[in-house]
């Protein structure tokens, strides 16, 4: 991916720069590993026992600004 992303930084050609990020892109895709927490209707948080002061907002980006972990 990096060898991708450095010729992304010189490549001139418009349609050959989105092919390029096109590729970077799915790259990303196929290695991330996460798992949708989020629903329309209905939302799901999986947080540690020693997670604390997590704030679920119904916005759709968390606020982590006061979480903090305790020793446990």
């Amino acid at each position: 991916m990096d060898a991708l992303l450095q010729e992304v930084r010189t490549e001139t050609q418009p349609a050959q720069r989105f092919n390029l990020y096109k590729q970077v892109e799915q790259m990303i895709l196929d290695d991330a590993p996460w798992m949708p927490l989020w629903y329309s209707r209905q939302r799901h948080l999986l947080i540690k026992p020693n997670g604390k002061d997590y704030l679920l907002t119904p916005l759709i980006i968390p606020k982590l600004r006061h979480v903090h972990f305790t020793g446990e």
